[in-house]
């Protein structure tokens, strides 16, 4: 016997809703909770040649 989780949900609307809105706000709130940086610290690489 094989649990087929598509027909599952397919049956079952309402706990696949809710799963899929719970997953949304966590990740609509963590993605603001992100520290974003308007102007981050940037060490611009630098190559030097010194020919004798």
């Amino acid at each position: 016997m094989s649990f087929h989780f598509s027909s599952w949900s397919i049956k079952n609307l309402v706990p696949t809703v809710v799963t899929f809105l719970i997953l949304g706000v966590v990740g609509i709130s963590s993605f603001m909770a992100l520290g974003i940086d308007d102007s981050p610290n940037i060490d611009v690489p630098i190559v030097t040649i010194n020919v004798t």
